[in-house]
């Protein structure tokens, strides 16, 4: 509520028996609407083009911007480096962020264009330019978005290592992708849809595998754990047994 709804919670908190019953109102209604929740979202990151390859006829992604084998990706909330509703505490147990596992790296160093496309979008980028604009200016000029459509499939935990704010981490398949020449997304330079089969599994299969084997191993983690507390407590048994014989003695 102090984070969905800030107006509610900043009203009724001082009074706990309000507060008791939107609680379990805000409760009820989770648990009923669990399963609507959503578990596919969009993942936006802007990009920057540098020079154009006549050879390869593709334009480079400046390098600070490049994707490069890279499999995990950070969403990060409106409110990171902040408070929430007004308080400068962290929120036990809330992320300010999520880091997204894709099944697969992903990598996009260069986009694919002919040469007639590349001296278009570079005159449009560039107008307005003064002609001696640095080489940076020129690469900051050449802006492009990309449009990443993930869907989620398992929560990993909280990761605070080296971090100011916690992030939650979480496995999801990256099912398609797009990048477009501009932010209202009129201009589409190239998509992709990742969905097909790897080793006769598609990506959401092996992302499900992958899935049920941590579950797997949780399961025998915990059945390890139970069958050393019995041990424990048999062990814990005898010398008592043993010490009451004794004494009887």
């Amino acid at each position: 509520m102090q984070i969905n709804e800030c107006e509610i919670f900043q009203k009724n908190r001082a009074n706990e028996f309000e507060w008791r019953e939107i609680r379990e109102a805000a409760r009820a209604y989770i648990e009923k609407n669990i399963q609507n929740f959503p578990i596919r979202f969009e993942i936006v990151q802007p990009l920057r083009l540098s020079e154009y390859d006549f050879e390869q006829q593709a334009y480079k992604i400046w390098e600070p911007y490049q994707v490069d084998s890279v499999r995990m990706f950070e969403v990060l909330s409106a409110a990171y480096g902040h408070g929430w509703c007004g308080s400068s505490y962290e929120i036990k147990g809330y992320p300010k962020g999520l880091v997204f596992e894709f099944t697969r790296p992903l990598s996009i160093t260069h986009i694919k264009m002919t040469p007639e496309e590349a001296k278009q979008f570079s005159e449009t980028k560039m107008r307005g330019l003064p002609s001696g604009a640095s080489t940076k200016a020129v690469y900051n000029s050449r802006d492009a978005y990309l449009v990443m459509n993930i869907k989620a499939y398992g929560y990993k935990g909280i990761l605070k290592e080296m971090q100011v704010d916690p992030k939650a981490k979480i496995l999801a398949a990256l099912e398609s992708y797009s990048i477009y020449a501009d932010k209202d997304r009129q201009n589409l330079m190239f998509s992709e849809t990742l969905r097909r089969k790897e080793g006769g599994k598609s990506a959401e299969e092996m992302l499900k595998n992958r899935v049920l084997e941590n579950r797997e191993k949780e399961r025998l983690k915990e059945e390890k754990r139970k069958q050393k507390e019995a041990e424990r407590k048999a062990q814990e048994e005898e010398v008592q047994e043993a010490k009451n014989k004794k004494s009887k003695r």
